[in-house]
């Protein structure tokens, strides 16, 4: 909401670099294009950059309004509630940097110390430090909330997990699917194709005597051996060879299937589970992701309603922001 008139800039504090003030601390505007300045760089139109700026710097001033609460309510909670607050933020902030150090390969850069992710962030025109306190201060507001709604997070009846499954039943639907496990006898390793077909009969054959299929694959598998004997695929049209796919559906948990002759040998197949189509029961599993999603959307709409009653509350100016 509109409020009093920007106060005077503190010393060293650049005037035009504020983009809003939220009852009297400012977010800079770097702070906000820092914040997203990969999605401005994507951006192709001056009317997309608006758009991404202007969200940015909402999302800025929602967490300010709930750190500022967090600071007005610490004298009532633990007193050490702020410094696990922030080392808990830390640890996540340690796993996120982690997480890019894994995956800098994919981007084509390797990042092996935090010397490096900060080469890597100022070299995007970003941060490590600016990205550790923002990281840091949207932790902490979240957990805030998540302390704030608790109770009502926590209040999801029965009758809510039932009703939600009934009325949802599309998001409950299971296909037919077959776990199962494979060996591939390679005709051009045997004297003969006969002969190969007879050692495959007789890999079945002890398979259904009770071997373990597992580590007969592990001695006969071929290619199998590098998925453990698992089979290829697990839902119709994506089964290979496709010409198992009609047997393993006719099977019952356990069995194992006729030998499957291909031009290159033979294939000795055996089911390990059935899932039939149909809905899933609403059991213990079920309820507990329904509990879940109703949470998520109870948090979600509890913490609007939230920081929509702070900002309500607080004088907050923002300065319009022009391509």
């Amino acid at each position: 909401m509109a409020g009093e008139p920007f106060p005077p800039a503190k010393p060293g504090e650049e005037v035009n670099s504020i983009r809003a003030h939220v009852n009297g601390v400012p977010i800079l505007d770097d702070e906000v294009r820092e914040a997203c300045i990969m999605q401005l760089r994507a951006a192709r139109t001056d009317e997309q950059r608006v758009a991404i700026f202007n969200q940015t710097l909402d999302g800025l001033i929602d967490v300010e309004v709930v750190i500022q609460d967090l600071k007005a309510h610490l004298a009532k909670m633990r007193p050490s509630y702020w410094q696990k607050l922030k080392a808990a933020a830390a640890e996540e902030f340690d796993k996120r940097i982690d997480k890019m150090k894994k995956a800098s390969q994919q981007m084509g850069v390797t990042l092996k110390t935090e010397q490096d992710v900060k080469k890597y962030l100022e070299s995007l025109g970003m941060s490590f430090e600016a990205l550790r306190r923002r990281n840091e201060r949207e932790f902490m507001s979240t957990e805030y909330i998540r302390s704030r709604v608790f109770t009502h997070i926590e209040n999801v009846s029965h009758e809510e997990l039932v009703e939600y499954y009934r009325t949802h039943a599309n998001q409950f639907q299971i296909a037919d699917r077959v776990d199962w496990q494979d060996i591939f006898i390679d005709a051009t390793h045997y004297r003969s194709r006969a002969e190969a077909r007879q050692f495959a009969e007789a890999l079945a054959a002890r398979i259904r005597a009770g071997e373990n299929f597992a580590g007969l694959a592990a001695q006969y598998g071929g290619d199998s051996i590098y998925r453990n004997g698992e089979g290829f695929g697990h839902l119709r049209g994506e089964i290979r060879p496709p010409e198992a796919e009609p047997i393993l559906f006719q099977l019952q948990s356990g069995q194992v299937g006729p030998v499957i002759e291909l031009s290159r040998g033979f294939h000795v197949i055996r089911l390990v589970t059935r899932q039939y189509a149909g809905v899933r029961p609403l059991d213990a599993k079920a309820q507990e992701e329904v509990r879940r999603t109703l949470q998520n959307e109870v948090l979600e709409r509890e913490s609007k309603r939230l920081i929509a009653n702070l900002k309500s509350e607080a004088i907050i100016e923002k300065i319009p922001y022009k391509p």
